[in-house]
């Protein structure tokens, strides 16, 4: 009888403590949406209670998102140093949650959990490339990247993931000066958000547009001038599309590639056609 109490007290206690979390994540999830004044330090205390509440009592899978979901929190916040350890901390959570997985685990459960890991690595990569070091972001991101390309075998879902990798990756090697891989990396992701801008054009456009964007850059950068043109032309036509169709989120990003496309073609000494692109936005 007493081991029976004994297992529905403790039934009891797991329940309640989870209905909290809940109560938490969802106030999180208001503030998020109000932004009311003093929101963010609110959000970071609520977290840290959160995560206070869920140690010993919740799964590790989870736990581990509340504790990525903190340290993204902090580093949008700029808070690197915190926002770094509570990144790790999720990671390892994660993969002791991978580990502990028998053979009955639910396949559904394990490509959460690979997922949440790759995306914690996407955040750490993103982190280390903000403070410089690019060795540490090139590792994360492949690691990352090799993560999403088992995945789609299971799920072509993840195809999003590989694209974003690929992006960032890119960017990380033009900051490294590794130039080699560059150019397959954006055209990978071009090729990926190509697809996904078709199915679901709202979500994926501008990432595919800002993919073709970043592509025309790294060609000027190395002397491809061309290439860059060719680029930049491509992408016009959807960032003039994308900018009346939400002219606050779009136009500054339209004027920044015009900008950029006015200077290939300028290093093309195309000056007339730059003159006349210049003037045109204005």
């Amino acid at each position: 009888r007493k081991v029976k109490m004994i297992e529905f007290l403790q039934k009891t206690l797991l329940q309640d403590t989870t209905g909290a979390v809940q109560r938490r994540l969802k106030r999180i999830e208001s503030l998020k949406r109000n932004k009311p004044i003093g929101w963010l330090d609110e959000t970071s205390n609520i977290y840290r209670n959160a995560i206070y509440d869920g140690q010993g009592i919740l799964e590790e899978l989870t736990l581990g998102p509340i504790i990525h979901n903190f340290g993204y929190h902090l580093m949008d916040r700029k808070d690197y140093v915190q926002g770094l350890s509570f990144l790790k901390e999720s990671l390892d959570t994660l993969r002791e949650s991978l580990l502990s997985m028998k053979d009955r685990t639910k396949e559904e459960d394990i490509l959460k959990a690979k997922n949440e890991c790759a995306l914690i690595l996407q955040n750490l990569a993103a982190l280390h490339s903000v403070i410089g070091n690019y060795e540490m972001a090139e590792e994360e991101a492949m690691e990352s990247l090799g993560i999403f390309r088992e995945l789609i075998d299971k799920d072509e879902d993840y195809s999003h993931g590989i694209a974003a990798l690929l992006n960032s990756l890119a960017g990380i090697h033009v900051k490294m000066r590794k130039f080699d891989t560059v150019e397959k990396e954006y055209n990978e992701a071009i090729s990926i958000y190509s697809k996904l801008s078709d199915e679901k054009p709202t979500e994926y456009l501008y990432k595919f547009v800002e993919s073709i964007t970043s592509l025309a850059l790294f060609y000027n950068l190395i002397g491809k001038l061309d290439e860059s043109i060719e680029a930049y032309e491509q992408a016009m036509p959807y960032l003039e599309f994308l900018s009346e169709k939400n002219f606050d989120d779009f136009a500054p990003q339209q004027v920044i590639a015009i900008i950029n496309y006015a200077s290939a073609l300028q290093d093309n000494n195309t000056l007339d056609e730059a003159e006349k692109l210049l003037r045109e936005t204005i």
